[in-house]
């Protein structure tokens, strides 16, 4: 093989390595943006309020959910936990 041909194929490789990578790039950029437009289900996101697995959930985390639980239906709490929400609250801290 002559030292052009070779020097040819090199040329031909890192241009094909240099595409593959600025395609990787791109996409990469893409799925970034896909993931910033995607809704924030933060951790202030209350759940099925009338659901009393959920509602024991937000008890397990007062100071996590303490937003959540000032918006539980008292006797549904009282339901799912068998203990007064009033009672609770006040254990915890909320007002």
């Amino acid at each position: 093989m002559a030292k052009e041909d070779m020097l040819m194929y090199a040329a031909v490789a890192v241009g094909i390595a240099v595409l593959v990578f600025v395609a990787l790039f791109i996409s990469q950029q893409g799925s970034r943006e896909q993931y910033k437009s995607l809704p924030n289900y933060g951790t202030n996101d209350c759940g099925d309020m009338q659901d009393h697995a959920n509602i024991q959930h937000l008890s397990h985390h007062p100071g996590q959910y303490a937003d959540c639980l000032r918006q539980v239906d008292p006797q549904l709490f009282y339901d799912a936990t068998g203990e007064q929400l009033s009672d609770f609250l006040a254990k915890n801290g909320i007002s």
